[in-house]
């Protein structure tokens, strides 16, 4: 169903605000002027984060409303929403496998110098075949397809390659198998690719539960590389705030905070969130439902126009 409330939105064009009612999910404890208690060991204290000109404070989360309420508050408003790809699988009305792109004055997207990083593919190829029908040069890269490096067409290169802390194999868990996958670093990708200074049109980073290392890795290394991406589509997972994950989606959760606020410092600003309610990530916390999985659209304002 999340695809279809996607797909509504994309079509009616509506206000960002209007969007978050399409992800299921309320704000309902602030609304109300509520609080939800949280134990001590759960609150983040405030500290500064240090990036080039200036100096930004990223405040301490002290519960997990307010978390959601920052993971569905608009900072910015797009005009011209548009789904490239999705799809597949029967969903002929949009969603699954596509991503939201921008396409305002400074953002817009397509011709011979636009140029596409994504990273997931999985069984779906839409979202590259349709970034490559609008002219750009699109870099695909997952390593669980088990595939070699090749051109899928003449836009579309595929690297057998995900994106990671650290160059070298990883672990990871294929149906209950675990295999190695080949990984770099953000930075080892651009210099490999040859595009450490170009401008990146759209970023796409659906690599399930592995966008943690890419964010740690290009936010404590690299923020410069991130001035040069004009809009990031990004799946975020925290896993479900209850039960024996209960730990581990807090930490998660504390991290994302800390991410999204330093990238509020390189300028990056959220348009657009919706949850994904596939059932398997739906649960009650607090009177209210949530899910332990987000589509997000950030843009970076350096590139609007008149900014």
């Amino acid at each position: 169903m999340w695809r279809r409330r996607m797909y509504k939105v994309v079509q009616q064009q509506q206000h960002a605000v209007v969007m978050l009612c399409c992800g299921g999910l309320t704000l309902a404890y602030c609304m109300l002027g509520l609080s939800v208690p949280v134990t001590e060991e759960e609150h983040s204290t405030s500290h500064s984060y240090q990036t080039k000109g200036n100096s930004c404070r990223v405040p301490p989360l002290h519960d997990a409303d307010e978390f959601f309420a920052l993971l569905e508050t608009p900072q910015v408003v797009c005009k011209n929403l548009q789904l490239v790809g999705g799809g597949y699988y029967g969903w002929r009305d949009g969603g699954e496998g596509g991503k939201l792109a921008c396409m305002d004055p400074g953002l817009t997207i397509g011709g011979e110098k636009c140029l596409v990083l994504s990273f997931g593919i999985g069984a779906d190829w839409t979202f590259d075949d349709a970034m490559d029908d609008i002219g750009c040069k699109v870099y695909s890269m997952d390593p669980t397809l088990f595939l070699p490096d090749h051109n899928r067409t003449d836009n579309i290169q595929f690297l057998d390659l995900g994106v990671g802390k650290e160059r070298g194999y990883q672990n990871i868990t294929i149906n209950k198998q675990v295999v190695k996958a080949k990984v770099d670093t953000y930075q080892g990708i651009l210099h490999r690719l040859g595009i450490l200074n170009s401008t990146i049109d759209y970023m796409k980073l659906d690599i399930e539960g592995a966008e943690l290392d890419f964010l740690d890795d290009a936010i404590t290394r690299w923020p410069h590389l991130l001035h040069n991406i004009k809009q990031i589509g990004i799946e975020i997972h925290t896993s479900k705030l209850k039960g024996k994950s209960k730990k581990s989606a807090w930490q998660k959760i504390l991290k994302f905070w800390t991410y999204f606020h330093q990238l509020q410092c390189e300028k990056f600003q959220l348009v657009w969130s919706v949850a994904n309610d596939v059932s398997s990530n739906l649960y009650q916390l607090n009177g209210q439902q949530r899910s332990g999985c987000y589509e997000i659209l950030l843009i970076n304002q350096r590139f609007l126009s008149g900014s």
